[in-house]
């Protein structure tokens, strides 16, 4: 799999409906890249997530040595601020608020794909049809007229092209 950009992903969710075959050629492997970018973007997240924990962990146990050291008593609500201003922890907070959103655009995308998958069935449906012809091909309307409509369907598919 090579990478593929959020923008040129999103790009890809337009539907041609005079290309509804390649559309629906290529939509498995579109929806499996923007997957794995979901599944690594979360992985990352989380890793973030576990990391800033340690740090806030260590760092609690390093203000409470120094005022044990100092012999200083602080309060609950002192060390939580320290923690949280500790610039170490700032970094670390700042990076995973940036992942978090990825991984939020990564799902609406992913979402996005979901309705794609439902809206090609819903496209190749209406091709099947005819309700892209500029003739109506119906019950009434001879075999050799259905296939000169069908061929110019699949002429204006190929010009779109």
């Amino acid at each position: 799999m090579h990478k593929t950009s959020i923008e040129d992903l999103r790009a890809a969710l337009a539907i041609d409906e005079h290309a509804l075959e390649e559309a629906c050629a290529q939509h498995a492997d579109l929806f499996y890249r923007v997957s794995k970018h979901l599944e690594n973007e979360i992985s990352i997240r989380d890793g973030m997530k576990e990391q800033l924990e340690d740090l806030e962990a260590k760092a609690y146990i390093d203000i409470c040595a120094e005022a044990e050291e100092a012999e200083t008593k602080v309060t609950v609500g002192e060390i939580q601020a320290r923690i949280r201003l500790h610039p170490e922890v700032k970094r670390v907070r700042d990076r995973l608020l940036q992942f978090k959103e990825s991984a939020r655009q990564w799902t609406a995308l992913k979402e996005a794909y979901t309705q794609r998958s439902y809206m090609l069935k819903i496209l190749g449906e209406l091709y099947v049809s005819n309700y892209y012809s500029d003739v109506s091909v119906g019950a009434h309307v001879g075999n050799a007229q259905a296939d000169r409509a069908k061929r110019m369907m699949q002429q204006e598919r190929v010009r779109r092209r």
